[in-house]
């Protein structure tokens, strides 16, 4: 139990409305859906959830725990409860409240965040400018900041593709005593701050974006309803072996070819459409087969250009390098329904939360943005 005293110094911070000790609210952010429903795997209850809404909000919550000997764990959006407390002496922050975006430069391309803006939310106010961001691997609904500076995970920690510019250029955290740090760079953090300094703005980097400022969708990731901008095409590229679509990728990434690009397995998009027919299929042991190699070596690449020349520019050179490789492209003109499907799963990387059915976020079309 967080005592009175600490609790009435939350409420006089954030107001009384923005902080909660009530068992269920409690719950609800430590119930974990993905494992399964047996209360055994919830996570830690925290003692209270506060819900700051500027940077000298966190700060003061923070000094409130640090000088009470209590610890935080921060949350902004993400699913389920990945950031919930692993300990019983916890303040649950959550960061949702923070959801602005402090500015786009269209001239650096790139966007100032809080925490609680979602990577959907900024695509689409940066589409106005011309400009887009990588969407988070965890979906649009996740924010392209995380809530606190990582653990490093060892001397030999993943760092990214070779020779590809981070995301995430600056962040402004608050130290679990209240004090403020801005990094930059590569800049290293102090040991003391890495996974307990709250991260509460950052400076993402953006990327251009040739298509239209808005793509009006109906309906859900399988039924959506949308045309695809003539700026846009999607390619199917099939190949015979994993080493040529390897060898493929490669070449596409040194020619600069293409706009984005789906390296896992294209039959594992069908099989989020059809599950069952999938689940049937892969029994069979003739036409599984088949399926499993036409399909197992197979990618979407995404084609975007100014003018129709750039773009018949980009698909001639495509179509040069898989040939190369051994493969094949199929084009999705003539299909209209599966290129509504692949824009509304690679521009808003819809099919991410779809794939988690119930645990996960099944719509996020621009249109029903409030930004």
């Amino acid at each position: 139990m967080i005592s009175d005293d600490v609790y009435g110094e939350l409420i006089r911070v954030v107001g009384a409305d923005h902080v909660s000790r009530e068992p269920a609210v409690l719950d609800s952010y430590v119930w974990q859906s993905l494992p399964g429903e047996d209360p055994d795997i919830w996570l830690r209850r925290p003692l209270a959830v506060v819900l700051p809404s500027s940077t000298e909000e966190v700060q003061s919550v923070m000094r409130i725990c640090w000088n009470n000997g209590l610890k935080c764990a921060a949350y902004a959006t993400g699913w389920g409860a990945f950031s919930a407390p692993m300990r019983e002496d916890v303040v649950q922050i959550d960061l949702t409240r923070m959801n602005r975006i402090i500015s786009i430069d269209a001239g650096e391309k790139v966007a100032t965040v809080e925490p609680g803006v979602c990577a959907a939310q900024l695509q689409a106010e940066a589409m106005k400018v011309g400009l887009n961001v990588s969407i988070p691997s965890s979906g649009p609904c996740d924010s392209p900041l995380p809530t606190a500076l990582a653990v490093p995970a060892g001397e030999e920690r993943e760092t990214g593709p070779e020779g590809k510019e981070p995301d995430l250029l600056a962040v402004e955290c608050v130290l679990p005593g209240g004090e403020l740090l801005a990094l930059e760079g590569g800049e290293e953090p102090p040991d003391s701050a890495r996974g307990q300094a709250v991260i509460t703005r950052g400076v993402v980097r953006l990327c251009d974006w040739p298509g239209p400022v808005e793509i009006p969708m109906r309906g859900l990731l399988f039924d959506a309803e949308v045309e695809v901008p003539e700026s846009i095409r999607f390619c199917l590229c099939f190949f015979p072996d994993a080493a040529s679509e390897s060898e493929t990728g490669d070449m596409l990434a040194d020619e600069r070819v293409g706009y984005m690009a789906n390296y896992a397995s294209f039959g594992s998009l069908l099989y989020l459409m059809t599950p069952n027919l999938f689940e049937g299929v892969s029994e069979m042991e003739v036409l599984g087969g088949l399926i499993r190699k036409v399909l197992g070596n197979a990618s979407v690449v995404m084609l975007a250009g100014a003018t129709p020349q750039a773009l018949e520019a980009q698909e001639k050179a495509l179509n040069d390098i898989v040939e190369r490789a051994g493969g094949v492209v199929v084009a999705t003109t003539e299909a209209p329904r599966l290129a509504a499907l692949l824009l509304a799963s690679y521009i808003r990387s819809a099919a991410v939360p779809r794939a988690g059915r119930g645990w996960g976020t099944p719509s996020t079309f621009l249109e029903r943005l409030q930004v």
